[in-house]
């Protein structure tokens, strides 16, 4: 008894603080990458904490296709794409997990047909995106925008999908 005291006690210990990302999950036995492959759907888009996911679902209403295939020879970055969108486009780019998979940078090629953008979201665009939850269906992210140019000053983006 004393001994499956401990052994509990010792696996309680290592999953009670195993959490990667701040909003889970604790625990998976699927790899970051192998949760990421897959069509997710936009469900919230805040902008500087103003909500504009009416304004991106009407403007550009993509879902992202993050895919295997390896997009270069290093086999560190993967295929990327927008599809389903209202302009009836596809918009092609790559993706990686970096920095122990916290990080997904993603860049999307310049397409002079493609141009609705929003924020970080469209061609010829690109972004660290922080992890904040990575299960099988959920995926929060947030970033903080480099076009300074464009916007005046730096905004965070934050976006919650779910898998299709």
């Amino acid at each position: 008894m004393r001994k499956l005291f401990s052994i509990s006690f010792i696996l309680f210990a290592l999953f009670a603080g195993c959490t990667k990302y701040p909003d889970g999950p604790c625990f998976t036995l699927r790899s970051a990458k192998n949760r990421m492959v897959g069509t997710w759907k936009i469900e919230k888009l805040l902008i500087a904490n103003a909500d504009s996911t009416d304004e991106y679902t009407s403007k550009v209403g993509c879902e992202l296709k993050f895919l295997k295939d390896t997009f270069n020879q290093a086999n560190d970055c993967y295929k990327l794409e927008l599809i389903n969108c209202n302009n009836g486009k596809t918009c092609e780019g790559f993706w990686e997990l970096n920095s122990k998979n916290k990080y997904i940078d993603w860049t999307f090629f310049k397409d002079t047909t493609f141009l609705t953008v929003i924020g970080p979201i469209g061609a010829n665009r690109d972004g660290e995106w922080t992890i904040l939850k990575l299960t099988n269906k959920e995926l929060k992210l947030f970033t903080y925008s480099p076009w300074s140019n464009t916007w005046g000053s730096s905004r965070r983006f934050d976006l919650e999908m779910t898998k299709q």
